[in-house]
């Protein structure tokens, strides 16, 4: 969440599943102390117990929300609601986030002990770096992907027609009289073909 007190950035995305993620905080001294900011429908909560930090107060959500009342380390307030459920939790090393749905600031990833499997397979992949990498593609790019679908098609098409035609041509001096004969008799019923 880019207005809190960790710099998504330095964090290094540890174990992942969906929309959750645990991350690994390793920027010093940045990271002694804890945070933690939370959305749910339409409150917002935020604490901030770290050196070097201003008081959160009535800042804290900006014009954002409507309703707010803070002191120094917490702050709580009412907005409109834009996700179900939102969470940031750090604590000295260790970040996790979560976000129903999903949205850009937390990514969708898939990963077990720093070997990260979606959005892309690496190692070590920081949680940025993992922001980058996922979504639908951009407009440009998916129209030169269906223009590239539809010659495809067109070639498949094309295919289809020919061994189509080959077929018919085949089933035609297949179950002519004079094509098979056998001990002088004739064989009409060796291929049926469906039209």
């Amino acid at each position: 969440m880019s207005d809190d007190a960790v710099n998504e950035a330095d964090l290094f995305i540890v174990n992942a599943c969906c929309c959750a993620n645990l991350s690994f905080y390793p920027a010093i001294p940045q990271c002694i102390g804890c945070s933690t900011k939370v959305e749910t429908c339409c409150a917002v909560a935020h604490c901030c117990c770290k050196c070097g930090t201003r008081g959160l107060g009535c800042r804290a959500f900006g014009n954002s929300v409507c309703i707010q009342c803070g002191l120094p380390c917490v702050a709580a307030g009412c907005k409109y609601p834009t996700v179900c459920i939102k969470t940031q939790v750090q604590l000295l090393c260790a970040a996790e986030s979560c976000a129903l749905p999903g949205d850009k600031e937390i990514p969708t990833a898939c990963a077990l002990l720093f070997v990260v499997c979606y959005p892309r397979c690496t190692c070590c992949l920081r949680l940025s770096d993992a922001r980058q990498g996922g979504g639908a593609p951009s407009a440009p790019d998916f129209q030169q992907q269906k223009e590239g679908d539809i010659e495809d098609a067109t070639d498949i098409d094309s295919s289809i027609v020919e061994l189509t035609q080959h077929r018919v041509s085949a089933c035609d001096t297949l179950s002519s009289p004079s094509s098979f004969h056998m001990n002088g008799r004739s064989e009409l019923s060796i291929l049926t073909l469906q039209r």
